[in-house]
């Protein structure tokens, strides 16, 4: 229904009271990728920390869990407290590696090259990190079982490894009865929801630098898949994920909690994509080391994988704004 001041009213189809639409919420959450593309300003100084990374990724295989060491205790690479921590950049990979390995996961890489290949004891999920040259591209390949159906998860290589750990740590305790449900959780934090026609959803940063999107397989059927994105206005493309297949709603939700934290990651000085977009203080606050640091010393507990539900449409939040 069309108002004086250009605007409509629509009725969301779960039944919901009509949602005022003054114009679509412009996200990037359709199906097209974005494109790496050259910044409107002066480039950042070139980044060390892709190959210092790779050569750190090449002697994880034949390193004991025992002897690898914790990231930045160094007092001579003292980490920095980052934000926003989505535009951080990938960060120490031990972070999800070790909780793997102290968890009993057995270790199939090939130690002359740089990929990772971890499985769980009872063969249902696969964690994989094969690094190529661009970081945008996937590097991180997650695989499960769910309900006698495989489902899959990729991120890019700049990837927060606290946003990655946050979904590898829930493989690793028990699947809980009922799993929080994804809009509430970002909303709550101060995403602005959207859904447009096609019944695309989504749920955007409060900065405009995260997405994240849910696409319906098909019309009419409760299968989704999920992607999210972190660019900047500025033509800068940091990394994308997606998640394909039955993936079990407990993991859906982890992941959407862990882009939901506004808490600072520590980085070393300018080991960042693009120091630009990022703001980093020297007093690192004692929350980030427990969260990042610490949590090596006290890896999630290793629990048996029972089947998760099957995944439900997510209810939109109340008063959500829904674009034509």
């Amino acid at each position: 229904m069309s108002m004086d001041d250009g605007s409509t009213f629509i009725q969301p189809s779960s039944g919901s009271p009509p949602v005022r639409n003054s114009g679509p919420l412009c996200i990037p959450c359709a199906p097209v990728r974005l494109a790496p593309q050259p910044s409107l300003r002066p480039a950042p100084s070139t980044l060390t920390t892709g190959c210092a990374w790779q050569a750190l990724m090449r002697r994880l295989p034949t390193t004991p869990p025992e002897q690898m060491p914790s990231p930045s205790r160094d007092p001579g690479d003292s980490p920095y407290a980052t934000t926003p921590r989505h535009l951080a950049g990938p960060g120490d990979p031990r972070l999800v590696i070790q909780p793997l390995v102290a968890a009993g996961w057995t270790n199939r890489s090939d130690p002359d090259t740089a990929h990772l290949i971890y499985i769980c004891p009872n063969g249902e999920f696969t964690v994989a990190l094969s690094p190529v040259p661009s970081p945008a591209a996937p590097w991180w390949h997650i695989t499960g079982t769910h309900n006698g159906q495989t489902w899959s998860a990729s991120f890019g290589g700049n990837t927060p490894v606290e946003i990655l750990a946050e979904f590898s740590d829930a493989l690793l305790k028990p699947v809980p009865e009922t799993a929080a449900e994804v809009w509430p959780l970002l909303t709550a934090a101060g995403w602005q929801y959207d859904r447009d026609e096609q019944g695309t959803e989504a749920a955007q940063h409060p900065s405009m630098s995260l997405v994240m999107c849910r696409h319906m397989e098909a019309p009419g059927e409760l299968s989704f898949s999920w992607t999210a994105e972190a660019a900047v206005h500025l033509g800068t493309y940091f990394w994308s994920a997606e998640l394909e297949g039955s993936v079990p709603p407990h993991l859906v939700a982890a992941f959407a909690t862990a882009l939901a934290r506004d808490d600072p990651v520590p980085r070393a000085k300018g080991a960042v994509p693009d120091s630009y977009f990022v703001t980093q203080t020297r007093d690192e606050p004692q929350d980030t080391r427990r969260s990042s640091v610490g949590r090596l010393d006290s890896p999630p507990t290793a629990a048996a994988h029972p089947k998760a539900p099957p995944i439900a449409g997510a209810s939109p939040p109340t008063g959500a704004r829904q674009s034509r």
